[in-house]
């Protein structure tokens, strides 16, 4: 009997001992990241909330309560909460994360007709990381203002002259052109003033011979999304007889119009010259 009570007694205090170097905060916030990670946003916001009651300045609390907010479609709050966090310590790896997210909400607010919130994209043109500047000149290139897009225009094309990775390159040079055409003009001189030259892409169906889509769109902007495409579509294309290599080369150098089949339809593509 002695012998069982002791070992009780060991078990006891080795318990008390364990959970006395676990905060309770930190086995709190493994619940709310199992919630978190359901995308019970609701529930895992009433745990953040009851975290936050007892520890304020809990930096991780704080994020993933933004996210929470984001989730929910509360983007004016999800923002002041992402600011709320910058301003807390710790947390170091969730700080680019959180500026990147802040850049999305200032952006879907401000296409919302929301005033202020565009001030929040260009601060951040100026940001030490270099990852989160090249967002925020990604985001501003789709504004409808082109003055203000331009702004983002030195940025990018710091991007596309020192990126190594040829995808993030691509990228910025596809922002370039939708902010102006002639920001890559004198690079990508064709010999046939491609700098004004417009695709047309025409969807067909093969039956009825009536059009079911029809897009134009810059040709520069189109090509680069072109040969932007990954390997595996690539290939894909590859396998049913087409080569993308051959297309951008056509389309670069004819007026020829290239007819690609799938299923019931003709995909017609040509290049108009102003």
């Amino acid at each position: 009997m002695k012998r069982k009570l002791t070992a009780f007694m060991i078990i006891l205090l080795l318990g008390s001992a364990v959970s006395a170097t676990v905060p309770r905060d930190n086995g709190d916030m493994e619940r709310a990241k199992i919630l978190l990670f359901d995308k019970q946003w609701r529930a895992a916001l009433s745990e953040i909330d009851r975290i936050l009651a007892d520890r304020p300045g809990f930096s991780q609390a704080l994020y993933y309560r933004a996210r929470c907010l984001a989730e929910l479609g509360r983007k004016q709050e999800a923002l002041r909460g992402y600011q709320r966090f910058l301003e807390a310590d710790g947390a170091e790896g969730l700080r680019e994360e959180a500026r990147i997210s802040m850049i999305d909400l200032a952006f879907a607010l401000h296409a919302a007709n929301g005033k202020g919130y565009l001030k929040i994209i260009l601060d951040y043109l100026d940001s030490p990381l270099e990852e989160v500047r090249f967002y925020a000149a990604l985001k501003l290139s789709y504004l409808e203002d082109k003055k203000v897009s331009a702004r983002a225009v030195p940025i990018l094309k710091g991007m596309v002259e020192r990126e190594s990775d040829p995808e993030l390159a691509d990228r910025a040079r596809i922002a370039l052109l939708r902010i102006d055409p002639r920001n890559l003009g004198e690079s990508r001189n064709t010999g046939h003033d491609m700098d004004n030259a417009m695709l047309r892409i025409q969807v067909t169906n093969r039956r009825t011979r009536k059009a079911t889509f029809s897009i134009r769109i810059p040709f520069m902007l189109a090509r680069l999304a072109l040969e932007a495409l990954p390997q595996a579509e690539r290939k894909a294309l590859q396998a049913r007889g087409y080569s993308l290599d051959r297309i951008i080369r056509t389309l670069s150098s004819s007026r020829e119009i290239i007819r690609l089949e799938s299923g019931d339809d003709e995909v017609r593509l040509w290049v108009e010259h102003k």
